[in-house]
């Protein structure tokens, strides 16, 4: 394949990075304890989401700006300790938004002050200089974190409660051990496995309209 072509590739695919192929939750498996333990309905699995919105982008947009001369350990213990800060800001808008959500969560809202993802991911940006960079891998990263976690909020209320979001449903067949961490394990196992089955089928279309429009140019 030639070199513009891979380019090409590349570029269509990227979009779906952070989502789909590249989801800290679904395929590395970063900062699934909020998700298994407490995304038992949409609405937690909502304020866990906008927890982690706070965690990731600021600290994320700050170590790309740290100076190089600071030191690699310096600076992620420096960005932690930033998180927990954010954190600690975004419970009062949060409360407001959803006080019972908030309230549920117990200490696993907290937990979302040092999270897997946020220190991995602020250390590939640490010292980078690149802050919309920063702050685009935030915002993608952190809908990939959303998109886990209301799927598997909503998946466990249906199934256990017949509800969504609070509203009834009709569901005569129900789950209730899905409330459960196992059970949100369950769940999650499911959905890695079919979100990179759908992330290699829309590389594949991708990549044979890519060889189709090359092949027209070609012709021409």
């Amino acid at each position: 394949m030639k070199t513009n072509r891979v380019r090409n590739f590349i570029k269509k695919t990227s979009v779906f990075d952070g989502i789909f192929s590249k989801n800290i939750v679904l395929t590395y498996g970063l900062s699934i304890t909020g998700i298994v333990a407490a995304a038992i309905n949409v609405r937690n699995a909502i304020v866990i989401s906008m927890a982690m919105v706070f965690a990731l982008v600021p600290i994320l947009i700050i170590a790309s700006i740290i100076p190089k001369k600071v030191p690699k350990t310096l600076g992620i213990a420096f960005v932690s300790a930033l998180s927990m800060v954010f954190i600690y800001l975004s419970s009062f808008v949060i409360k407001n938004i959803d006080s019972t959500a908030f309230e549920s969560l117990g200490i696993y809202f907290p937990l979302m002050t040092v999270t897997s993802a946020g220190m991995i991911k602020a250390n590939q940006h640490l010292h980078s200089g690149k802050p919309g960079f920063a702050l685009a891998d935030g915002i993608i990263n952190s809908l990939g974190y959303f998109f886990a976690a209301f799927i598997v909020g909503a998946v466990r209320e249906i199934f256990s409660n017949g509800t969504f979001m609070g509203m009834p449903m009709a569901i005569t067949f129900k789950i209730p051990a899905l409330k459960m961490t196992f059970g949100g394990f369950i769940v999650l196992a499911f959905l890695a496995a079919g979100c990179r089955a759908f992330g290699r089928e829309i590389k594949r279309i991708l990549f044979k309209l890519d060889n189709k429009i090359n092949k027209n140019e070609n012709a021409v």
